[in-house]
């Protein structure tokens, strides 16, 4: 169907609904997969990449407050997948670290979405990225979304971690 000024806003709110949508479908399906939401997956990765990361460095790394990371921490303890432990050079500092189970996991699992998102972006050529970005802020202003924040994690918020 070609797109004509008559339909032109609702193929703009039908591509929107696809965006929404189809991270809704990868979420579920990632946690139905892996067991794990993509922030989990994310924390539990940059985990196995920086072992003995303090909580607060872990919470820099992935672009998340430390209110968020805490509890993901804690599930994350709760499944097996990390602990905690003192630092081995700063006894008054804890860290955390992967266990076997949580590296097995980050090892045998698929990319969370904004990777395979993000593979696709860098094949744009650099004006196109730009033109991207500047539509998709403006179309964040036009939803007065400007100053929900957010992290560059693509994922459904309201999936339950536990």
């Amino acid at each position: 169907m070609a797109i004509t000024r008559e339909n032109l806003a609702d193929e703009i709110l039908i591509s929107l609904r696809r965006i929404i949508r189809a991270v809704d479908i990868y979420s579920r399906k990632f946690l139905k997969d892996v067991g794990l939401t993509t922030p989990q997956f994310i924390i539990l990765r940059c985990i196995v990449d920086n072992p003995e990361i303090s909580v607060s460095a872990l919470a820099r790394k992935v672009a998340l407050s430390q209110a968020t990371v805490t509890p993901i921490i804690e599930r994350l303890i709760k499944v097996g997948f990390i602990i905690k432990q003192k630092n081995t050079t700063d006894r008054r500092k804890t860290v955390v670290l992967a266990t076997a189970s949580g590296k097995e996991t980050i090892q045998n699992s698929p990319p969370p979405l904004q990777e395979t998102f993000l593979d696709e972006l860098y094949k744009l050529a650099e004006w196109e990225r730009f033109a991207l970005l500047a539509s998709l802020q403006r179309v964040a202003h036009m939803m007065n979304a400007e100053e929900i924040s957010a992290a560059p994690v693509l994922t459904d918020e309201n999936i339950p971690t536990s």
